[in-house]
């Protein structure tokens, strides 16, 4: 299954094996991901990430990446030394010429996307801080994004205890700043820097598969 709130995830009573699990302040739970495998991602995310706009403009990246994918297959050595094409002769000149007009249609189209995409991104709202805090326990296999960076415990870590992601401080530096990252450490209370609605998962002992 698949949760998605642009505040907190709080089930501190609860155990989750597997799933989805997008927020923007972070989540806290008693067992998160189980020993017995089970595939759960946690991403920490701004809250315009979980808007259907931005979902429809990732999307149509992923399905752009794709189609470029296939041309780059088909034109062959051709793509990478597209002057080449000028040697070729008949049916297949304008074969390899009509695939390369439609890769770099397609490479326009996708730099428009990306500019879109980020200026969206640009006006989202994020938490200087964003935890994950187990009661009990965080399975190894586990994972949790915030944009590119990535944490994956090696092994099983016994709570109570918290991962915490800082990706700006407070006075808004997102590079070359000293304590960014992924950051284990005592557990801690999941909140929020902004006014944002939580959501709490009311059915307490529950199991999110």
């Amino acid at each position: 299954g698949e949760v998605r709130v642009t505040g907190s995830i709080l089930a501190p009573d609860a155990t989750l094996v597997s799933g989805l699990f997008q927020t923007v302040c972070g989540l806290e739970a008693k067992n998160i991901g189980s020993e017995r495998g089970g595939e759960l991602e946690i991403l920490l995310t701004s809250d315009v990430e979980m808007t259907p706009e931005c979902r429809r403009l990732q999307l149509r990246l992923e399905q752009h990446e794709r189609a470029m994918a296939g041309l780059w297959l088909l034109l062959g050595p051709y793509g990478e030394k597209p002057e080449t094409i000028d040697a070729l002769t008949g049916p297949f000149r304008k074969k390899m010429e009509n695939l390369l007009e439609k890769l770099r249609a397609l490479q326009k189209s996708k730099a428009l996307i990306k500019v879109k995409l980020q200026q969206l991104l640009d006006g989202g709202q994020k938490s200087i801080e964003s935890a994950v805090s187990y009661h009990s326990m965080l399975a190894s296999g586990v994972t949790i994004r915030a944009g590119e960076f990535e944490f994956e415990p090696t092994e099983t870590l016994i709570g109570p205890g918290s991962i915490v992601w800082r990706g700006t401080t407070e006075d808004g530096a997102t590079e070359d700043a000293e304590g960014l990252g992924f950051i284990q450490e005592d557990f801690r209370s999941v909140t929020c820097n902004f006014t944002t609605e939580q959501k709490e998962i009311e059915d307490e002992g529950s199991t999110t598969d």
